[in-house]
């Protein structure tokens, strides 16, 4: 999976700057988010916020202040679970829909290079948004009972779904159908006072119930023409 993200990248490096102040912020508890861009063709860090001292959870709702109207960032915010080797940690996404295209696509096409150059399995969430409010904690919340929830069903599944539904629901009506027809046949028979002779009855049971068919329409016609003693 990271050689597939590798190859979707961007290319543009993590600077050095950046990968020693996620490092330091991996094992100090008074560090809480680190904001990223991209300058001079490098994921720099533009901004640190210290912890409060709250839970991780209760200080999510400082991170929309750090979030520009019209300007595309990384936000990579520690929660207080410690992991083999630091902190687990959250990256947000930030790509405002007023920010330039060639600025969303640098950072859609960046977004995988920044995980693989702090290690992957560092982060522990992956959120994408494009207002401040996704990276709050009622947005955050949020996202999680998504995550939580069962997958829905696509566009192509469901009309699968309701294909077999249908399919089922016919094949009944038409067994219904050709086996009330056998009946009627056979009621026909004994109502003239006769009943099928061995060979056509086996006729009739090896055509089935299937209404139309040739073999059991012939079947049909050899029992109403049969010469009953």
């Amino acid at each position: 999976n990271q050689s597939k993200m590798a190859s979707h990248s961007s290319g543009i490096p993590l600077s050095e700057e950046a990968r020693a102040a996620f490092s330091a912020a991996n094992h100090d508890p008074s560090s809480r988010i680190l904001k990223i861009q991209i300058q001079d063709e490098k994921l720099c860090v533009v901004a640190q916020v210290p912890s409060g001292g709250a839970g991780w959870e209760e200080e999510l709702d400082k991170v929309p202040a750090l979030c520009d109207p019209a300007d595309a960032c990384y936000l990579l915010y520690r929660t207080d679970v410690q992991c083999e080797g630091g902190y687990q940690w959250a990256l947000f996404c930030y790509v405002p829909d007023r920010c330039k295209v060639r600025q969303k696509m640098l950072y859609a096409s960046t977004r995988a290079e920044l995980k693989l150059s702090l290690g992957s399995g560092s982060f522990a969430y992956d959120i994408f948004g494009t207002v401040p409010e996704d990276f709050s904690r009622a947005g955050f919340e949020a996202f999680v009972r998504m995550q939580n929830s069962d997958a829905p069903l696509t566009e192509s599944e469901e009309q699968l779904g309701r294909g077999r539904r249908r399919r089922r629901r016919h094949g009944l009506v038409d067994g219904h159908c050709a086996r009330r027809g056998v009946r009627a046949a056979r009621r026909g028979a004994r109502g003239r006072g006769a009943r099928a002779g061995p060979r056509v009855r086996r006729e009739l049971r090896a055509a089935g119930p299937r209404r139309g068919d040739r073999a059991h329409r012939a079947a049909q016609d050899r029992h109403r023409h049969a010469r009953w003693p």
